[in-house]
């Protein structure tokens, strides 16, 4: 695979995430169990969809930003 294919892939699952996290917590709140999400993070672990959510798109999210910075 070419660089490019492969950076590209990981902006869009990045992006495709934050949308999801995004969407979990908007659909929470309309249906008010946003509590029931509670703990995102307990002793250093994601728990949960919504903090396993949160930690790969952010995980995604510093390796586009490594990867801008280096090509």
């Amino acid at each position: 695979m070419n660089k490019k294919i492969i950076y590209r892939t990981i902006d869009i699952i990045a992006i495709i995430l934050w949308i999801i996290a995004l969407i979990v917590i908007v659909l929470s709140i309309i249906n008010h169990n946003f509590l029931s999400l509670t703990p995102i993070f307990t002793h250093n672990h994601p728990q949960g969809v919504l903090g396993w959510d949160i930690f790969l798109a952010l995980i995604l999210s510093i390796v586009h930003f490594m990867t801008r910075t280096h090509s």
